[in-house]
């Protein structure tokens, strides 16, 4: 469930500048406006949403969460192209994993306690990170086997991408709704 359900938000994050570039939606100088403000949204948005979070229970921020997510990724290909709807889905995509970080940490406290909830975040770090360094060597080795002349092809792998992803998600949305919210350890 951990290691697979940022794997979308972190293709499009990691992706942003080389699918600007690729298709010639959003300027150089914008990009380096956008990645700069990325950290005042996040800033905002996780400081509202950390007065909310701990008011629901994990699946009910998660679920939904994922579910947004998933038709983010199932129409992320189709707004690649659009300058205003590319900059939404990146800031999009970077609030959902920061609701995902949000949610996750208390979650694992009251599930595993203070004493194992530490080691069990740094397991969940650990799987994350592994998966999206991962899903990023996978994700270059696939993009870079085509050229500039080759956009057809380009623009199929990019789709298979983000429908990979999307499947990552709708498995990481059925393994959460079997997520147990009681204590382990009482």
């Amino acid at each position: 469930m951990c290691c697979l359900k940022n794997i979308h938000t972190n293709l499009v994050s990691s992706s942003f500048m080389l699918f600007s570039f690729h298709y010639k939606t959003v300027s150089a100088d914008t990009q380096k406006y956008i990645t700069s403000s990325i950290f005042i949204v996040n800033l905002v948005f996780t400081l509202v949403l950390s007065l909310f979070i701990d008011k629901f229970k994990y699946r009910t921020i998660v679920i939904p969460s994922n579910i947004i997510c998933l038709m983010h990724a199932l129409t992320f290909q189709f707004i690649i192209k659009n300058e205003t709807t590319f900059i939404i889905y990146y800031f999009i995509s970077n609030i959902f994993s920061s609701i995902e970080n949000l949610a996750t940490f208390p979650h694992i406290l009251k599930v595993f306690g203070i004493d194992y909830g530490v080691i069990i975040f740094g397991i969940y770090y650990f799987g994350t990170g592994l998966s999206n360094y991962c899903m990023n060597i996978f994700v270059d080795y696939i993009l870079s086997r085509y050229n500039e002349n080759e956009t057809e092809k380009y623009d199929k792998a990019v789709s298979y991408l983000f429908y990979m992803t999307s499947c990552f998600t709708l498995m990481s949305i059925v393994f959460m709704s079997f997520e147990n919210e009681n204590s382990v350890l009482s």
